[in-house]
This record gives C-alpha cells, sequence and structure tokens, in this order.
C-alpha cells in the first residue's frame, strides 16, 4: 500500500465521490457496485506486482447483469441467515466473501463463485471472522480521524484483502505479521 499510496488514495476519493454522489439515485448505485469490483481488479494487480490504472476502476462495467444477480443471490443468503437468529448469516457473509474476488478474477458463474468462496474459506472461517472485525475496527479508526484516515485505511484493508485472498486460492493459510512487535515498542 505505501509503495501505491498516492494512485490508492486517489481511486479511493474517485470511488468515495461516486457511492457519495450516485448511491442517492437507486439504478445509478449499482455502479457503485461495480467500481468496487474494479477496486478488486486493482488491489490484485497491486498484490501481483502488475501496474493498476485508473480505467481498472471502470473495467468491470461489461459484468453488470452479473454483478446484480450475484450480489442479490449473496444477500438473500446472508439475508436468510440473518433472519435464522444471525449467526447463520454471519456465517455465511464468511463462507461467501470471496464470490466477487473469484468473478472478477477468475470468470467464473455466479453459482461456482459461490461454491468456490465456500471451498478456500473451509477451515479459516474462525481466522477470517476476526480478520473481518479487524479490518472494520482499522476503517472505523480511519473514519475516526477525521475521515482523512480512510484514505489510508480502506487501500490498506482493501490490498489485505487481496492478500488473503490470494493466499486462500494459492492454497496456503494466511499469515498475520504483527505490525507492532514488543521490540519495536521498546
Amino acid at each position: 500500500m505505501k509503495a501505491n499510496f498516492w494512485f490508492l488514495a486517489g481511486t479511493t476519493l474517485i470511488y468515495g465521490i461516486v457511492i457519495a454522489v450516485l448511491n442517492k439515485i437507486p439504478v445509478v448505485s449499482i455502479l457503485s457496485g461495480i467500481l468496487g469490483w474494479g477496486l478488486i481488479v486493482i488491489c490484485l494487480k497491486i498484490h501481483d506486482g502488475e501496474t493498476a490504472k485508473i480505467s481498472d476502476l471502470f473495467s468491470q462495467l461489461k459484468n453488470i447483469l452479473k454483478y446484480l444477480g450475484s450480489t442479490i443471490l449473496y444477500c438473500l443468503i446472508v439475508l436468510g441467515g440473518l433472519i435464522l437468529l444471525i449467526v447463520p448469516g454471519v456465517m455465511w457473509a464468511i463462507k461467501y466473501q470471496f464470490f466477487s474476488y473469484l468473478i472478477v478474477d477468475k470468470k467464473m458463474g455466479i453459482m461456482e463463485a459461490l461454491r468456490k468462496s465456500a471451498e478456500l474459506t473451509k477451515g479459516s472461517r474462525n481466522k477470517l471472522f476476526g480478520f473481518c472485525i479487524l479490518m472494520g475496527l482499522i476503517n472505523i479508526a480511519g473514519a475516526i480521524a477525521l475521515v482523512i484516515g480512510l484514505f489510508a485505511t480502506i487501500p490498506t484493508t482493501a490490498i489485505a484483502c487481496a492478500y488473503v485472498y490470494r493466499k486462500l486460492s494459492n492454497g496456503t493459510t494466511p499469515q498475520v505479521k504483527p505490525v507492532i512487535t514488543p521490540a519495536s515498542i521498546a
């Protein structure tokens, strides 16, 4: 993230403006989701050491129908779980959280991506739950820091999600290295 800070901050700004302005119009708010998929493309490229471009943010416009179908299905799955006393909804949200990465990265169909996401997250769901909580807390801290902090926290957490996805899709367990160690405090 540090090596691409200005690019990611600019991308976050564009993404934020689109969400803030266009989410007021229901039909156009779909665009923010498509841009979210474009953000996945950018994060995966940066993770993989490739050069990302602002145009990558708009690269998933061609997948608007796939976005609509998969997002509606994912939301219905999670909502159904939430109705079943919340815990299943949280479990299913974590189980299927990488469906969009698989559609964008591997060009999978909706059902195939959901099945593969379930396979990828199997055995790591408790760690992924903790990871999601941590990502949320980091972004809350960014928002508390006069919202300016989000220019650092959103790209950082997005790259972290791409890292976890890549590790899981390569069949390895993501290793979280602490940023603050006892030696760095002393």
